[in-house]
């Protein structure tokens, strides 16, 4: 069991006021002598009802304060109660927040006290912010679950008896701090602890699941069997790892061994057969790849880093500190082995090409990086622009960094004047330069770059990535194949355009700025009717309702939407339309519409549910209502949409007042207040219900419209 709450160190009848007990999955009061309010959040308002001394998981928000005997009063405790897939951050940092996630992909977010955070069935990422906090695995259906308890001491729960076939659980924290993982059903028989890289990772004999964490992250690993490893004894156990010394070693990955430090000294390391992370540390060392997907990383000196040859995987050659020097024989690349080298444009850093000569390679530029090809393989050797000062060939000639340059192809400058430059099948990556340029997209995935000046850049086929740069630039969406698109405004106030004419079946818009900007966003062949907001971790998501296509932009990043016809959303009308997630219960909810111009998503559970349209603002056509979605409307479960409350003089001809338009996103219901005979009101769009596919006559003939 987890005591939560121990806020009142004086008062001791107060401490340890709440608890959610692991085994049985329930919150329960443990001061059954005192007196608690307990309140519910009902339409954003606190009521107080009635509850027992342990309840189960319901789609609801409670709050409870305690009084003591001695008439002393606790700080309110939160507990969001949450079975609806998507985000939640606590309004009240302060308070301790016991936060259980959906049966979908979550985010869910502490504040600063001592919070509890339990994941569910979907991917969920629990960040639990600053206080000691305790971060619960609570099952998933073999999909990823991160866990991070940040700030303050942690505690993490994991019952092996939840782990699916291959369940992948990432502990993230902070070294300095004192963080327990307890594990459930496991003793410390049943484990194994073996390094990769900087990760150690947790194993189970009879199981495929793992449990990964940063090396030191953990000051101590709590068994079953109250067996408790400490920080020294986890390292004890942990196999797959080899020092040197401050001397000059030779050291030898092999079947056991995969992580090897040179530390000082002028080392050799030699990888093995498995993935390999060799670390030269001080000295002027030479690593030596291997079989596997290998990771080299040179520190300081001036080392030798040598690619001996794998299996069609990817190596990874970091020379760090110093002027380094890469060997590659091309006779050991595979089919399409790729080799990336990355180190610092300041240093002196040469690429020895064994046998190779200057015409059998084809150098060319995408985004940031330089792609060495060959005539004759698919295996490529890439490295950042200007990481190497010279490329030395089989014969002895030299290329050095002006070479480089020159032999490059793909990529086209322009001048510091108003350029208009195209990319094409030759040429991806273009940079304009100074000057008020237009730079239109190719077939390729290009990479565009404004520069300085107010620039105009365009996208096209492919995978495009436009950076703005310095200016007031705009930035416009030219279509693409199903692909991703970045539009990166940076400096100045910059303009998006997007044409909803020009998606594809799924395209991904993603508008990445800076929020103390005045960024626009005009949407062409939309209007503010066919499109909803909602939040997903720091993104705003633009979803429409004939596609599958989204634009993402972040929290704040967009000071105004202008429509096509004409309407203009600023940041606050932004705001208030990105979806309020309205729970419910596992009962039969009735919830009622209560503040004007607020978009809604309702995820209402089980049970026979009402949606309510209120009266908020009788001069508007939707009563003051905007258009919500439901996600989980069910027929079946006798949902109901309650009218009465709009409809004027309704006279039992619904069709006069409700019509339905069927589209890929579902079925979004439209409301004429009075009727098509009358001209006061005019039909507008209320809700879509999410998925769901019907017609107009079967929704009133089962009664779906209360009226």
């Amino acid at each position: 069991m987890i005591l939560l709450n121990t806020l009142d160190a004086i008062t001791p009848i107060l401490t340890n006021l709440f608890s959610y007990d692991v085994s049985t999955d329930k919150i329960i009061f443990n001061a059954p002598s005192d007196s608690y309010i307990v309140e519910q959040k009902v339409d954003n308002t606190w009521v107080q009802i009635n509850l027992e001394e342990k309840f189960d998981w319901l789609n609801t928000e409670f709050r409870v304060t305690t009084t003591d005997q001695a008439g002393n009063i606790s700080q309110p405790l939160i507990t969001i109660i949450n079975t609806a897939s998507g985000t939640y951050k606590p309004t009240d940092t302060t308070s301790n927040q016991i936060v259980k996630g959906s049966t979908g992909n979550d985010y869910l977010y502490g504040g600063d006290g001592n919070d509890t955070l339990i994941s569910n069935t979907g991917s969920d990422y629990l960040y639990a912010g600053a206080g000691n906090d305790t971060l619960i695995y609570g099952g998933n259906s073999n999909a990823y679950t991160a866990l991070l308890g940040q700030a303050g001491n942690d505690t993490y729960i994991i019952d092996k008896v939840l782990l699916t076939s291959s369940s992948y659980i990432h502990i993230l924290d902070n070294a300095a701090e004192e963080n327990t993982l307890q594990l459930k059903s496991v003793s410390s028989g049943d484990i194994s602890l073996r390094q990769s890289d900087s990760l150690i990772i947790i194993s189970f004999n009879d199981s495929a699941s793992t449990i990964r964490f940063g090396e030191g992250q953990l000051s101590s690993i709590v068994f079953d069997d109250g067996t408790v490893w400490d920080k020294a004894q986890i390292e004890a156990n942990t196999i797959g790892k080899l020092l040197g010394t401050d001397e000059a070693d030779a050291l030898q990955a092999d079947a056991e061994i995969s992580t090897i430090y040179g530390l000082g000294g002028n080392d050799t390391i030699q990888g093995g057969v498995q993935n390999d992370y060799l670390y030269g540390g001080d000295g002027n060392d030479t690593l030596i790849s291997n079989t596997g997907t290998d990771y080299l990383y040179g520190g300081a000196g001036n080392d030798t880093l040598v690619y001996g040859g794998n299996s069609n995987a990817y190596t990874a050659l970091l020379g760090q500190a110093g002027n380094d020097t890469y060997i590659i024989d091309k006779v050991l690349l595979t089919s399409s082995s790729y080799i990336h080298i990355l180190d610092n444009a300041a240093e002196e850093n040469t690429l020895q090409l064994k046998s190779v000569l200057s015409s059998d390679i084809l150098l060319k530029q995408s985004d940031s990086l330089i792609i060495i090809s060959f005539n004759d393989s698919a295996s490529t050797i890439r490295f950042g622009k200007d990481n190497l000062s010279s490329i030395v060939f089989d014969d002895g000639t030299v290329w050095d960094k002006a070479q480089i340059e020159a032999n490059t192809i793909g990529k086209l400058l322009g001048t510091d004047e108003a350029d208009a430059l195209q990319a094409d099948a030759e040429i991806s990556t273009i940079y304009g330069l100074g000057g008020n340029d237009t730079i239109q997209g190719g077939v390729q995935n290009d990479y565009l770059y404004g520069g300085d000046g107010d620039d105009t850049l365009i996208s096209n086929t492919g995978s495009d990535y436009l950076y703005g740069g310095a200016g007031n630039d705009t930035l416009v969406y030219g279509g693409n194949s199903n692909a991703y698109t970045a539009l990166l405004g940076q400096t100045g106030d910059d303009t998006y355009i997007v044409d909803k004419a020009l998606f594809t079946s799924s395209s991904y818009i993603h508008i990445l700025d800076n929020a103390a900007e005045e960024n626009t966003l005009q949407l062409k062949s939309v209007l503010s009717s066919d499109i909803l907001l909602k939040q997903s971790d720091s993104l705003i998501i633009i979803s429409f309702n004939d596609s599958a296509s989204t634009i993402r932009f972040g929290e704040g990043q967009l000071s105004s939407i202008v429509f096509d016809d004409g309407t203009v959303w600023n940041k606050a009308q932004i705001e208030q339309h990105i979806a309020e997630p309205v729970f419910g219960t596992t009962g039969n909810d009735v919830i009622e519409t209560n503040i004007a111009n607020q978009t809604y998503s309702y995820i209402l559970g089980d049970g026979a549910d009402t949606v309510v349209f209120n009266i908020l603002d009788n001069t508007d056509n939707l009563g003051g209502n905007v258009k919500s979605e439901w996600t989980d409307f069910n027929l079946v479960e006798n949902d109901k949409v309650d009218l009465s409350q709009l409809l004027i003089n309704e006279n039992g001809n619904l069709q006069d007042y409700i019509s339905v338009k069927d589209t890929e996103a579902g079925l979004i219901i439209s409301v004429d207040r009075d009727g098509s005979s009358q001209s006061t009101y005019h039909s507008q769009e209320l809700i879509l219900l999410t998925g769901k596919h019907d017609t107009l006559e079967n929704l009133i003939a089962l009664n779906t419209f209360i009226h």
